[in-house]
This record gives C-alpha cells, sequence and structure tokens, in this order.
C-alpha cells in the first residue's frame, strides 16, 4: 500500500465532488475511469451509508452534515422537502460551502441542486454558480450565475455539466486561491439519457440478479413488499432495458472523470487536489421485488465512497459504517474550516490516511412516507446499522432485522428468532438513542 505525498503546508489542497444520482453499486464495474482513476488511486469505503436514501434529504445532508430529522428536509417537494424547505429554514446559510468560502476558497457547483430548485436564486457560499432547473433531467434549462440559460447544444445536460467543470480547471492557474467544486451529474437517473455514441454499447449485457433480485418468499417481510407481486417476463425485461441505458448514460460520467484527472495532471493540481466520487442514494431493480429507492434494503442505501488525493492510502477498500453525514465536515476539515456545532458526522481524513482511530459501531437510517408520491409505498420508519446488523422499525408496527454479515442481500428477517433477542436488545437500545439524536450526542450515540 502506498500514498501521495501530504500536500505542501504552505498550500491548502483543492477539492473536488464528483456526484451521480440514483447510481446502483452494479454499475461501477463498467466505469473504466473511476475505477483505475480513483478506486486503483485511493481509499474506498465499501460500507458508505446513505442516512436517508432519498434525493433531496440526502442532498441536504451531504451539503449540511446533518441526519434529515435535524435539517427537516424529508421528501423532495414542499412542504416538507425540496429547495424551498431548506431555504425556508435557513439551512444554505451554513454549509460546506460556505465555510469553505469563508477561509479562502474559491467554489463552484456545477449540475442538479436540490430537488424542486427552479429560480434564479444562488445559495450563499457560491461564487461560480450553474445549477439545473426544473424537475425533468433531460430539460437543458441552467441558472448560470444568475441567469436563464438554455442549452439546447448539447445531446444531454451531463456533457454541458462536463464543459462548465472542464473550463473552471482550465482557470486554476490564473488564481492561486485553492477551490473547491461540486459537479452534480444527472446520470444514471430517469429518463436515462445518453449520448449517441454509446447508443449499442452494453447491448447484450445481463440485468443483474443477485439472490434478493425477485424474491420468492417474502413471507417475512413487510406489508409493501409482500403486495408486490413476482416481477413477470416483460417486467424483467424493462429493468434490464433501463440497466443498460443506465450504464451508457454514466459512460458520460466516466468520460468527464478521466478529463477532469487529465486536466489536473497538465496543470500540475492533481497532486494537490482531493476527489470524492459518490451518489445521492442506490436504487432497486428487481430487488425483493422492488423497483425506486426509499427502502430499508442495502441497494437503497449503501454504496461506496471513493477519494483519492494528497495522502489518501492507495487501492485500499476500508469496511467502517461511514455516513453521508461525513461528508461535509471531512471536506471541511481538509480545508481548514471550522465545522459547526450543529453537525451529525464525523471527518473521514483519518481513515483516508490509512490510520484505524475509534470509530463509530452504528448510524441511523430514517425515511419518511410521501402521501404523494411514496415510491413503493415505503412506510414511515427509523433503522439503524451497524457493520454486521441492521434493525429496523416502521410506523406500521412491523419490524426487521438482519445479520448482514451472513445474509448481506437481507434474505431472512430474524425479529422473531429468539436466538437474536440479545442482538435485538442491543440493536433497539442503540436505535432508541440515535432516532431524535443532534450534533455531539450523534456521534457519542453512534459509538
Amino acid at each position: 500500500m502506498s500514498s501521495l505525498p501530504e500536500p505542501d503546508a504552505g498550500k491548502r489542497p483543492n477539492i473536488v465532488l464528483i456526484l451521480t444520482d440514483d447510481q446502483d453499486v452494479s454499475t461501477l464495474p463498467h466505469m473504466r475511469a473511476v475505477q483505475e482513476l480513483l478506486v486503483e488511486q485511493g481509499t474506498t469505503f465499501s460500507g458508505a451509508t446513505h442516512t436517508t436514501p432519498l434525493c433531496c434529504p440526502s442532498r441536504a445532508t451531504i451539503l449540511r452534515g446533518q441526519y434529515a430529522h435535524n435539517h427537516g428536509v424529508k421528501h423532495n417537494i414542499p412542504p416538507s422537502g425540496g429547495e424551498r424547505t431548506f431555504r425556508r429554514e435557513g439551512r444554505d446559510r451554513s454549509t460546506v460551502a460556505t465555510w469553505l468560502q469563508s477561509t479562502g476558497y474559491r467554489t463552484a457547483h456545477f449540475g442538479k441542486y436540490l430537488n424542486a430548485y427552479n429560480s434564479l436564486y444562488i445559495p450563499p457560499g457560491w461564487d461560480r454558480w450553474v445549477a439545473k432547473m426544473g424537475g425533468v433531467p433531460r430539460q437543458g434549462v441552467l441558472n448560470v450565475d444568475g441567469e436563464e440559460v438554455v442549452r439546447k447544444d448539447v445531446e444531454i445536460l451531463d456533457v454541458a455539466l462536463t464543459d462548465y467543470a472542464l473550463s473552471y480547471l482550465s482557470d486554476t492557474a490564473e488564481d492561486e486561491r485553492p477551490f473547491y467544486l461540486s459537479v452534480s451529474f444527472l446520470s444514471p437517473h430517469r429518463p436515462f439519457d445518453h449520448e449517441e455514441r454509446y447508443a449499442e454499447d452494453f447491448a447484450d449485457e445481463p440485468l443483474p440478479s443477485p439472490p434478493n433480485f425477485n424474491e420468492a418468499d417474502v413471507s417475512d417481510k413487510p406489508l409493501y413488499v409482500r403486495e408486490r407481486p413476482l416481477l413477470n417476463r416483460n417486467k424483467i425485461n424493462r429493468f434490464a432495458g433501463r440497466h443498460r441505458d443506465r450504464l451508457r448514460s454514466l459512460q458520460t460520467v466516466d468520460d468527464a472523470v478521466r478529463k477532469m484527472v487529465t486536466l489536473l495532471e497538465d496543470a500540475g493540481e492533481l497532486d494537490n487536489t482531493y476527489l470524492f466520487y459518490y451518489t445521492d442514494h442506490g436504487l432497486h431493480l428487481g430487488h425483493h421485488r422492488l423497483s425506486g429507492k426509499r427502502s430499508p434494503y442495502a441497494e437503497a442505501w449503501c454504496f461506496p465512497l471513493m477519494v483519492r488525493g494528497p495522502g489518501v492510502t492507495r487501492g485500499v477498500m476500508r469496511d467502517e459504517v461511514v455516513l453521508n453525514t461525513d461528508l461535509a465536515p471531512t471536506l471541511a476539515d481538509l480545508g481548514g474550516a471550522q465545522v459547526p456545532a450543529f453537525v451529525d458526522g464525523r471527518s473521514i481524513s483519518p481513515l483516508l490516511r490509512g490510520k484505524r482511530p475509534p470509530w463509530r459501531d452504528a448510524g441511523l437510517i430514517e425515511q419518511w412516507y410521501d402521501e404523494e408520491g411514496g415510491v413503493a409505498g415505503v412506510p414511515t420508519y427509523k433503522a439503524v446499522r451497524t457493520k454486521d446488523a441492521l434493525y429496523v422499525e416502521y410506523e406500521t408496527g412491523e419490524r426487521e432485522l438482519y445479520d448482514l454479515a451472513n445474509d448481506p442481500y437481507q434474505l431472512e428477517n430474524l425479529y422473531n428468532r429468539p436466538t437474536y433477542s440479545a442482538l435485538l436488545g442491543r440493536l433497539q437500545a442503540r436505535l432508541d438513542a440515535l432516532r431524535n439524536c443532534g450534533g455531539k450526542e450523534c456521534r457519542d450515540d453512534e459509538g
């Protein structure tokens, strides 16, 4: 194992956050640049967890380092979700962008911001702002530094986002200040738009079918799963088509990663730049018969966080319980910014450098039922996950308990098994401590 040299003590590092939308783990082996330039050249956290596996709450968590029950964005649209809720509650006045900007970082955001964002408003903390407006991914309407711009000159909007990012990186030599760049791609979200040059790729790629795909026996699952019929051949074929289109759409992202790394290297900035690659949550394509996200099943909440940069150990896979609440305090820590007391997460900087500090052994996952658009009808729930187990309490009174070490596909609900009563008791106590925690209290109760 090796790592890049630590950054020059007199020069603060650049930070790049690359975020996708709805990406599932099965797509990663098909992204060559991500594998070669991030996974092989950095540290990957295999158990990274989305504490609310839904777009807007997760993105708000990434910006603020808080569980959704603390930042208050519980859905994708108002009254208890969306960008307007985030702004109304004053949450955008203190984010990782404002923290870094206050220490002298140049900040830029290109791409998706928060759901239901559709205005010329620019949130605090951003020097350069290019954000998608409206709700349809293929819609090419952007807020470019306060002016509405319609991009009809590109096949898909991710091509334009790549161009904005590359242009921004090309200008770095003209300013000695460090930069924080957030690039939030639309791929591979529905409608799975992709460039024509990838139209014939993956034509024979099969739909992944792990043991929980189209699960035969769901008698131990909650009602919203039991009500789902077995997938028929037509449904499976539709999922297969979506999977292939998703892979095609992600090739634009993969190409962007390679171009950004190459440009940084040519500019002499790569060795002083941290690159983070993540998504806002995962996705079901037939797992447990489900589609969409929101569920407490791993395909919705688990996606590897990949990081390369100064001092980061290369080619390492780590299994610590890392949460999306950790992103904001980590970026702030790397940039030397002060982290507010309200933050629930913690910096993973020591883990990036190969250290083994005391670390949390539990994290909270929470979701609220959306009466106007509940995907698969997932009820409100609170769950606690450890490295080896997951316990879920639904508002309906239903319960689930899984031994993730021996049953990673969550096929066997152990809640009513007497032999697991001791484990159940421990997890119930952890969940009770975490369900409404805040700030340092969260970090203490996570272990």
